[in-house]
């Protein structure tokens, strides 16, 4: 939710900083209660970059989902996913640190800070797990790889990208004029809470570039985003990403990663592009790249029961084969 939508917003944003009041409205639910009621329960972990949040249920391997970086994102994107492999598997749904109910530092958060939450994480399970990405997470969990391949049994990475694949940076160049505003403390945590914590920014995301169809984007959808983006210090872990210093380059993490993977591919994301994603395919013949069709960047909540079955055939179960 971070291209030209943040651009518009941003640059109005910038001219009435300062004259606007921020006003939180009530949210109707709490999304995450939607684990709780498939049986999940939270716990928190302590790891070098803060503690994460961990919803937890089920018995068997374990199955780690993580999600993507941007404004609002957190385990809860997974609501409609990560229940239906609990007859199969130690089911785990992380918030990241800064992200979600996790922990949220009053500081900035880099690529060290996940790749070393994760590494935590795979040192209390003690065995190997099977991950599930999505976005920026798949860099996160294919750089630890590198490194304990032994650990991770099998990754399952949606739409993956670093933001600055193949040297091409996702935000236009006119991107670039609001970054010395979002290095800029206080006024980028203020900037974060004027457009961020807006349902309609959130909303705009997800009817422009999350889903296919954008009648299907709820209320629930927008609100289960804007408990996140609301977070006391949420601001600390989106701003990297916008400022570039959290945008990175996956290609290289795909072309040497030696544990068995699979992508999957959301038929049309504007952000990252449908010719970007077959780049990335390319990368690396031994990774496959399936498509999800009639999604864009959010398959796991615009079209559930597809991607758990594609989810299920990468991880070696359900139907024999993948899509052509």
């Amino acid at each position: 939710m971070l291209t030209s939508v943040f651009s518009r917003w941003g640059l109005i944003a910038a001219g009435v900083l300062g004259l606007v009041a921020l006003r939180r409205p009530h949210l109707s639910r709490d999304p995450m209660a939607d684990f709780a009621r498939s049986g999940f329960t939270q716990r928190l972990l302590s790891t070098p970059a803060g503690r994460l949040s961990v919803q937890e249920a089920g018995a068997g391997p374990p199955l780690v989902f993580l999600h993507g970086i941007g404004g609002g994102a957190s385990g809860w994107v997974w609501n409609q996913v990560a229940p239906a492999f609990l007859a199969h598997f130690r089911v785990i749904v992380v918030d990241w640190v800064g992200w979600g109910q996790a922990e949220h530092p009053q500081r900035l958060l880099y690529f060290e800070d996940y790749t070393a939450a994760l590494n935590a994480l795979l040192d209390e399970l003690a065995e190997p797990a099977r991950i599930v990405t999505e976005g920026q997470a798949a860099g996160f969990a294919a750089q630890v790889a590198r490194h304990r391949p032994q650990d991770i049994a099998r990754l399952v990475m949606i739409n993956p990208t670093g933001g600055r694949d193949f040297g091409e940076d996702v935000f236009p160049a006119s991107f670039s004029r609001l970054e010395p505003l979002l290095r800029t403390q206080p006024l980028n945590r203020w900037l974060y809470q004027l457009v961020f914590h807006r349902s309609s920014f959130i909303r705009d995301f997800f009817v422009r570039q999350g889903f296919q169809e954008p009648t299907a984007v709820s209320r629930a959808i927008v609100e289960g985003s804007l408990v996140s983006a609301r977070q006391p210090g949420a601001a600390f872990s989106a701003l990297p990403f916008l400022t570039g210093e959290l945008r990175f380059d996956l290609v290289p993490f795909l072309q040497d990663l030696q544990v068995p993977a699979v992508m999957l591919q959301g038929g049309q994301v504007p952000m990252y592009g449908r010719d970007g994603g077959a780049q990335l395919a390319a990368v690396n013949p031994a990774i496959p790249c399936w498509r999800i069709q009639g999604t864009k960047s959010v398959p796991q909540l615009e079209r559930p029961g597809v991607t758990v079955a594609l989810i299920q055939q990468a991880l070696g179960f359900g139907a024999a084969a993948g899509p052509g």
